[in-house]
């Protein structure tokens, strides 16, 4: 059997049923990694990458509904198919608001295990993809924004470069006054520019130099 990278973690206080669980994914390509609560459940994903949990619901020390919300604070892209033998509306409820993707009664057949693992799997994938494809294009978006700045700052050095080059061949205030006026005519498009000067003997603005209109 060509084996499958998915690695599928069972959990179950029930010995005969992690074997069984075990032997038949095992044969179908899987890798299967089994723990019989949650305590030991939450210690594999310490050092193993798993893919996918089908647990029990009803477990001493830890409730698989308690291991699921625990699961998705460790990576809630990890799916976790939850199993009992006694459904009730309440219980489905808590599924779902604890991260649960699927519920099944017992007793579940293998083969609706198998196609349940695969709808799971399929759907984390397109999740994955979708996370990835975000984040691409969030990268893309602030690269765009960074090479925005970048081209703003240039173009302000540049202009100041111009100025600082035209001012300093000049001799006196007033051609300081026409530069300056000719050199914001040019950068800004405006149609005209004024330069005026505040005098303490005077109440009103003294135009001193003028470009553009007439």
């Amino acid at each position: 059997m060509k084996s499958v990278s998915n690695k599928i973690l069972f959990v179950d206080d029930e010995e005969t049923i992690l074997e069984i669980a075990r032997e038949f994914f095992e044969q179908k390509g899987y890798p299967v990694i089994t723990a019989g609560n949650g305590p030991d459940a939450l210690k594999l994903f310490e050092k193993e990458t798993i893919d996918c949990c089908f647990t029990d619901i009803h477990m001493p020390g830890m409730d698989g509904i308690e291991l699921a919300e625990r699961i998705r604070g460790i990576d809630n892209t990890i799916p976790v198919v939850v199993m009992t033998g006694y459904p009730s509306l309440e219980t489905t409820l808590q599924t779902i608001r604890n991260g649960v993707v699927d519920f099944l009664i017992k007793p579940v057949s293998l083969n609706q295990m198998e196609i349940c693992l695969k709808r799971v799997l399929r759907e984390r994938r397109l999740f994955v993809e979708n996370l990835l494809l975000k984040k691409e294009v969030e990268g893309k978006e602030k690269l765009e924004r960074l090479n925005q700045e970048l081209q703003f700052k240039m173009q302000g050095l540049n202009i100041l470069n111009k100025i600082l080059s035209e001012l300093s061949a000049v001799s006196s205030n007033q051609d300081v006054f026409g530069r300056v006026v000719d050199m914001t005519l040019d950068i800004t498009g405006a149609d005209e520019t004024l330069f005026s000067v505040i005098s303490s003997s005077k109440s009103t603005p003294v135009v001193v130099a003028r470009a553009g209109k007439e």
